[in-house]
């Protein structure tokens, strides 16, 4: 019987046992505690309504803040819930004189409801808000063709258009529209756009 290799392999064991010693980290109970630092993302710049922004920054904001695209290229911050900045009420009601402008009574009959669901449709998505459009009846159907007609309506809803017409003035109209949001539910979510004559 060979008594040599247990005691071989038991200081085999005693060995590595030592050299796993000089692994283990050592503790100071006596060290000064080091404060862990959290990193924190820059707080976001904070936007006024009106401010122009690029087009990246807009691209970013969350309801009910929302970037409206101006013809230069630039956006123009927008809060839901709070008037339009009047820059951009000036460019939708310029929108909507323009299709006032344009309009006649054959092509008011061949496509007026779908350049309103256009301009309704574009505005609400620019603003978050629900459009209201002031605008002119320009024509009507009729057995022999068409009719030359004129008169004012209110109009909201970019898939099924609803409203009211038969008023003799775009102040009338304007007058009625009000009247209406100022019913509904949120009424501050509500933008009239009005042509300018």
């Amino acid at each position: 019987m060979n008594l040599n290799r247990p005691l071989v392999a038991f200081a085999a064991v005693i060995a590595g046992a030592a050299l796993l010693s000089g692994c283990v980290a050592h503790i100071d109970p006596d060290a000064p505690l080091v404060p862990v630092t959290e990193t924190t993302a820059p707080a976001a710049p904070e936007l006024e309504v009106g401010q122009a922004i690029d087009a990246d920054t807009a691209d970013a904001l969350e309801p009910p803040f929302y970037g409206y695209p101006l013809p230069d290229g630039t956006y123009i911050v927008i809060n839901r819930n709070e008037p339009l900045p009047e820059v951009v009420q000036n460019d939708l009601d310029a929108q909507v004189t323009a299709y006032a402008d344009a309009i006649t009574p054959q092509s008011y009959i061949d496509s007026g409801e779908t350049q309103i669901k256009a301009i309704l449709g574009s505005a609400a998505v620019n603003t978050g808000k629900r459009i209201v459009m002031i605008a002119r009846i320009e024509g009507i159907r009729t057995a022999s063709g068409s009719e030359a007609v004129q008169t004012w309506y209110w109009a909201w809803g970019a898939g099924n258009i609803n409203g009211d017409a038969g008023f003799d003035t775009v102040g009338a109209a304007v007058t009625a529209a009000e009247g209406w949001v100022a019913q509904q539910d949120k009424p501050e979510q509500f933008a009239i756009i009005v042509p300018q004559q």
